[in-house]
């Protein structure tokens, strides 16, 4: 086993030479895709490699800092795919239970420090958190019995709303959650795009969207059934 950050400016000469046979990401798909793409003798004979649902998510959004991330998954997943190497392109939703996932770690860390975490009452887009731990299970299952050039959608075994996150990650630090009264977050959300506050105007608009995966592929073809979303302290 050979553990590689594809972001080195030799990775891809590394990958050419190194003899493995699987290779399977979860660095960043455009750094992926760009080195996959400088291999000139690929030993591999399949990859792995670990998207975003963003992809889907963003791709329609009001904010234009969105719509771009979607944009460059969305090529990278096509450049991965359509690569000399047998590719399966795994897309999970919102990861937690390890202290680097973006998201929820951040969420616990805060409520930690401060004691309190707040949510709006309107944020009642639904969510499918997947533990990092499932993650890996459904890479390692995708890497034997993946069909080649699929894209798998993959979230976890529960599905909650934006307020009902914020809940269980308040209990998970034993802080307090407070629920701040504001239902006309998609009106807030456009109005902030519009009004040059890019990022925070997508994140707000994202939180009144459902950004779930049908997992009906990875558990039948997979194998794999994720847990429901169980934030731990000890994990962030």
């Amino acid at each position: 086993m050979l553990w590689l950050d594809v972001r080195d400016a030799n990775a891809h000469s590394v990958l050419g030479e190194c003899g493995a046979s699987i290779i399977i990401s979860v660095a960043p798909l455009f750094a992926v895709a760009k080195t996959l793409a400088r291999v000139s003798s690929p030993s591999a004979t399949r990859v792995v490699a670990c998207s975003s649902m963003s992809a889907e998510a963003k791709r329609a959004s009001p904010s234009k800092t969105d719509r771009h991330i979607a944009e460059i998954l969305q090529a990278a997943e096509a450049s991965v795919l359509g690569g000399q190497v047998p590719a399966v392109v795994v897309r999970p939703t919102m990861i937690y239970g390890h202290p680097q996932t973006a998201n929820v770690a951040a969420l616990q860390r805060f409520a930690r420090k401060r004691g309190w975490l707040a949510v709006p009452s309107g944020a009642l887009g639904l969510r499918q958190p997947i533990h990092f731990n499932d993650l890996v299970d459904v890479l390692l299952a995708a890497s034997v019995r993946g069909a080649v050039g699929k894209t798998y959608d993959v979230g976890g075994g529960e599905k909650v709303s934006c307020v009902e996150v914020a809940k269980r990650v308040a209990e998970s630090e034993s802080a307090r959650l407070f629920r701040i009264p504001c239902r006309q977050l998609p009106w807030i959300g456009r109005a902030m795009c519009s009004l040059g506050l890019d990022r925070a105007g997508g994140i707000t608009l994202r939180t009144t969207l459902d950004q779930c995966a049908d997992n009906q592929s990875i558990t039948r073809e997979l194998g794999v059934h994720p847990r429901v979303f169980s934030p731990c302290r000890s994990e962030a």
